[in-house]
């Protein structure tokens, strides 16, 4: 029986070697050397590549698709598909009558509001507050002649003391030509009105005529005439002001009783009845002094006192007619009728200052108790002109910074109208469709009389001389896909051509393709200028994403992976093999570098089956490692 179960175990051992034998000789080979075993491959060293291979679509760089922003009908075509551009040339136009419309309305908007700005500008001059300063001098000036003219009078009674006081009036009339004059000449400067220019002149000649009263009386002085006082005449003129008391509160109450009336022209009005309720008491004075001095005076001094006193009449009624007009436009508040109001109240003053002189012309020039007064009467009317002329520059700068703001307003208005016109010729650019940048029109999509909408496409423009291909990359090759990295172009419809290129970029974000699989845009740059190229065309994209030069290599197949490690499967001769783990590095789809475990010219089972293994295993399991 011993024999019998060893003559088994030799059959079996038989059998095995068979199948063993077998199997070495079913993957002999060496891909090396044809004088080899089938199945045995030579390790030796070659250049490897490890290469991502995509599907895209070729487009010119740069290429912008033109969309239109407007909704109109295409009126006209200039460029077709092919044609060569320049940036700006016009490609298309679509009908803009509307647009145009609009444009030309905001740009008529905006010069009226040019215009209108300059004319806020040119009517808000600061003439009133020129005028209403020179005002101010001249009645501080009065008011300092006034006191002087009582400082002399008190202390004393003869004939020299006249003159000065005279000469004074003259210096003084001089002053207030001279201003008047100013005053013109910066109104005329100006872009007032013909009616403010006139005031001006009536002004003018108003101050000269006064100047020529002065001069008159002067010249009695010197001819050393006394004069007194004319009971009529005085009477006169007290009923002349208490008429003009009267008017002036009626014109206040009217004013006060009207809503519509600005604060400003009420407190014009209390100022010119406070005026009037002076000229009461100095006229009521003048008489009741005057009733009690004896001796009439010439002929010749109270004619040239009735004609100051005449003359200041006139003057005001011209103001006053004047200031009538300027009452019509009251709700504009413009600075005409402040200028007006303010001739009023120097029309007043100026026949105020007459009375008082035709009082002096009426009285005895002595050092009397009752010339003392007199002068103390005309020291307080010169203040009340002060003050009146204080509260007139006031109002004027007042009245100035309204205009300021008049002036805010309309600069306001011109930039609106200015942003309205710019957005109407935005508008109206976009009707015409101009090429972005040089290069070709590689399409043009709408015809002549089509209706375009906004969003729809207008035409591609490419640059030909440069091109750049687009693909997709899935999450496993897109890791490794980096800028730079070397390309190699082939197309189905050009065989022959072979074009090289590198990545540009690599999306950080997918996409959702037509496909309906997440992936990332590749985006390489291609090297050529080739002119058989064409934006649309579908390329195969190779990127070398690894590559090793004279690398030991064996094939892919020849690796056996268990457990997280790799083996290959060494030739200890034709029959025999070892089991032998290696440390791989870059690989292709066909081969692989070896880094450790294999030397130039081992010899390896070329491809390395589960099958096999299990055979060495179960004859060679003490040869594996």
């Amino acid at each position: 029986m011993k024999k019998i179960a060893d003559s088994r175990r030799v059959k079996t051992l038989l059998l095995l070697a068979i199948l063993i034998v077998g199997t070495v000789v079913f993957y002999g080979c060496n891909s090396s050397s044809s004088s080899q075993q089938t199945g045995i491959y030579t390790v030796g060293r070659m250049d490897i590549q490890n290469v991502v291979s995509l599907t895209g679509t070729l487009k010119t760089d740069p290429e912008i698709t033109v969309y239109s922003e407007v909704q109109g009908k295409v009126s006209k075509i200039y460029k077709k598909d092919g044609t060569s551009v320049k940036k700006g040339d016009v490609i298309l136009y679509i009908d803009s009558t509307q647009a145009s419309s609009n444009y030309q309305i905001a740009q008529i908007n905006y010069n009226l509001a040019l215009e209108s700005l300059n004319i806020t500008k040119k009517s808000n001059t600061n003439a009133a507050v020129l005028q209403a300063e020179a005002g101010l001098k001249n009645a501080n000036e009065s008011l300092a002649i006034a006191r002087k003219n009582l400082e002399i009078t008190q202390k004393t009674d003869n004939h020299s003391s006249q003159l000065t006081q005279a000469e004074e009036s003259v210096k003084q009339a001089e002053i207030n030509l001279s201003n008047a004059r100013l005053n013109y000449e910066s109104f005329d400067q100006t872009d007032t009105s013909p009616e403010s220019v006139k005031i001006a002149e009536l002004q003018e000649k108003n101050a000269e005529l006064s100047l020529a009263i002065a001069q008159l009386s002067l010249k009695r002085m010197k001819e050393s005439l006394t004069t007194a006082q004319d009971i009529s005449t005085a009477n006169e003129q007290l009923n002349q002001a208490k008429e003009n008391e009267k008017i002036a509160e009626e014109k206040l109450n009217e004013a006060a009783n009207n809503p519509k009336t600005p604060e400003e022209e009420i407190t014009i009005y209390e100022s010119q009845v406070e005026i009037a309720k002076s000229n009461v008491t100095i006229a009521t004075n003048s008489l009741e002094k005057m009733k009690i001095i004896n001796g009439p005076a010439s002929d010749d001094q109270i004619n040239t006192a009735e004609n100051q006193v005449e003359q200041a009449k006139n003057s005001l009624q011209i103001a006053q007619e004047n200031y009538n007009q300027a009452v019509k436009a009251q709700n504009t508040k413009s600075v005409q009728k402040i200028q007006l109001e303010n001739q009023v109240h120097l029309a007043e003053s100026q026949l105020e200052v007459a009375k008082a002189n035709l009082d002096m012309v009426n009285k005895n020039a002595s050092t009397s108790n009752d010339t003392i007064e007199i002068r103390h009467l005309q020291v307080e009317q010169a203040s009340d002109s002060v003050s009146q002329a204080e509260a007139t520059l006031s109002n004027a700068k007042l009245q100035f910074d309204i205009g300021d703001d008049k002036v805010i307003q309309a600069e306001l208005q011109v930039e609106q109208s200015k942003a309205n016109l710019q957005v109407a010729n935005d508008t109206l650019s976009k009707f015409t469709i101009k090429a972005p940048f040089d290069g070709t029109v590689l399409m043009v999509k709408p015809s002549e009389g089509d209706i375009v909408s906004p969003g729809a496409v207008i035409c591609i423009i490419g640059n030909t001389m440069h091109f750049f291909a687009e693909a997709y990359s899935d999450e496993i090759d897109t890791v490794k896909i980096k800028p730079g990295q070397s390309v190699q172009y082939s197309f189905d419809a050009l065989p022959e051509q072979s074009i090289n290129g590198s990545v540009k970029s690599i999306s950080f974000v997918s996409t959702v393709t037509n496909q309906g699989v997440q992936a990332y845009k590749v985006q390489t740059a291609i090297n050529s200028s080739n002119i058989s190229l064409k934006s649309g065309l579908s390329v195969n994209i190779d990127i070398t994403v690894q590559e090793k030069d004279n690398a030991i290599g064996i094939p892919i197949d020849a690796i056996l992976e268990e457990n997280g490690k790799k083996f290959v499967y060494l030739t200890l001769d034709e029959k025999i093999f070892e089991r032998v783990e290696v440390v791989t590095g870059v690989s292709s789809d066909e081969f692989v570098e070896i880094v450790s475990g294999l030397n130039e010219g081992d010899k390896i089972a070329e491809v390395a089956s589960s099958g096999f293994t299990a055979i060495n295993r179960s004859i060679f399991s003490g040869q594996g490692k």
